[in-house]
C-alpha cells in the first residue's frame, strides 16, 4: 500500500493527511533514444542486464535484500504505552501511525532500535501502523496490527518514558530533579522546586526556530545542558523531570492567549488541586527574567489544546 503524505509545520506542529498517491513525471521532455547500432552496449541494455543479474542473484540466495522491519511489542499495553521495534532501518524515513475512532497521532520513527509512544485516548481497541518511505512523500505500508487497552488510572499513562518526554535515571536532567526533590515527601513541593528551577534557569532560543528540522523531536539531556530552547523544548523537559519523581504530566500542543503561534505546555496533575492544571514555563520564564509575578497554574480558558502526550 502507497501513501502520498502531506505536511504542514508551524514551528513543531504536525498537522497531516494521507490522500491516495499521485504520480507526476518529472521529465516531460522527449529523449534521444541511444544508438544500439553501435558497438558499445545501450545504457537500457546495461541496465536490464544489471537488473537480471541481481534478480538471479537474489533467487539463488547469493545476496540477500535489506528490507526494513517493524514489530509492536505489547508487554505494556496496561501501562498505556506501546513500542515498536526496528530492525535494519538504516537512512530510511520510517513513520508510526498511531489510531483510535478516527484521532490519528503520526511519529517520526528514529534509527533505533525501539520507540515508544503513548495510548492516551482512553481505553479500547487501537491500530497501529508502520510505514517506510519509498520516495518523495510517498510511503508503504509495513505493518498494521490492533492493540486492546483497558487503563482506568489516566495518571498512569503519563509517567512512562515516551519518544516526546523522555527519562531515565542516568540522564542529566534526570539527576537534577532527583537531587531537587531529595528529602521532599508531598508532589506538590516537588512539583514546586522543578517548576523553580526551570523558570529561573532556562531561556527562550529565538535562533532555533530558523533552523528547525520538520522532523525535530526534543532530546532532553542537549536541552537541559544548554538551558535554553523553544517552547516545545521546556514542556518536554518538564515533563521528563517531573514524570522522573512520579508526578503525572502530559505535554500539550495547541492554542493560547499568552502566544502567537503554535504552541506546547504541560498539565501537570496537582494532588492538592485533584485535578490536571496548566502549566507553561515558557511564558513564565519570561516573566520571571523581567522579575514580574506570574501564577503557576493557568486558566483552562486561556490554553486550546489540540494535541496531549
Amino acid at each position: 500500500m502507497i501513501y502520498k503524505q502531506f505536511i504542514f509545520y508551524s514551528h513543531f506542529s504536525l498537522q497531516n493527511s494521507l490522500p491516495a498517491a499521485k504520480v507526476y513525471n518529472k521529465d516531460k521532455k522527449l529523449r534521444e533514444l541511444p544508438d544500439c547500432s553501435k558497438k558499445e552496449r545501450c545504457p537500457s541494455m546495461k541496465r536490464h542486464f544489471i537488473t537480471i543479474l541481481l534478480a538471479a542473484a537474489l533467487a539463488l540466495g547469493m545476496i540477500s535484500p535489506v528490507w526494513a522491519e517493524t514489530t509492536v511489542d505489547k508487554t505494556d499495553v496496561e501501562k498505556g504505552i506501546v513500542q515498536v521495534k526496528l530492525v535494519n532501518t538504516g537512512n530510511k524515513k520510517m513513520k508510526a501511525i498511531i489510531e483510535k475512532d478516527g484521532t490519528k497521532y503520526i511519529y517520526t520513527l528514529r534509527a533505533r532500535s525501539s520507540e515508544t509512544f503513548p495510548l492516551q485516548m482512553g481505553s479500547g481497541a487501537y491500530t497501529v501502523s508502520t510505514l517506510e518511505n519509498v520516495s518523495g512523500n510517498q510511503y508503504k505500508q509495513l505493518t498494521k496490527e490492533t492493540v486492546t487497552m483497558q487503563n482506568t488510572n489516566e495518571n498512569i499513562i503519563y509517567l512512562n518514558s515516551i519518544q516526546l518526554v523522555d527519562w531515565n535515571t542516568t540522564m542529566a536532567a534526570i539527576a537534577k530533579a532527583q537531587e531537587l526533590t531529595q528529602g521532599l515527601t508531598s508532589e506538590d513541593e516537588k512539583f514546586d522546586v522543578i517548576y523553580k528551577y526551570m523558570t529561573e534557569n532556562f531561556a527562550y532560543d529565538f535562533d532555533k526556530i530558523k533552523n528547525l528540522p520538520t522532523d525535530y523531536i526534543p532530546d532532553v539531556d542537549q536541552i537541559f545542558n544548554v538551558k535554553k530552547g523553544i517552547c516545545y523544548d521546556y514542556a518536554s523537559v518538564l515533563g521528563s523531570m517531573l514524570r522522573s519523581v512520579g508526578i503525572s504530566a502530559k505535554l500539550c500542543m495547541g492554542y493560547t492567549e499568552y502566544v502567537k503561534e503554535y504552541h506546547a505546555w504541560n498539565e501537570v496533575y496537582l494532588n492538592s488541586l485533584k485535578k490536571w492544571c496548566v502549566v507553561d514555563t515558557t511564558v513564565d520564564a519570561q516573566y520571571v527574567a523581567a522579575k514580574q509575578p506570574i501564577d503557576k497554574v493557568k486558566a483552562d480558558d486561556k490554553y486550546k489544546k489540540a494535541k496531549q502526550y
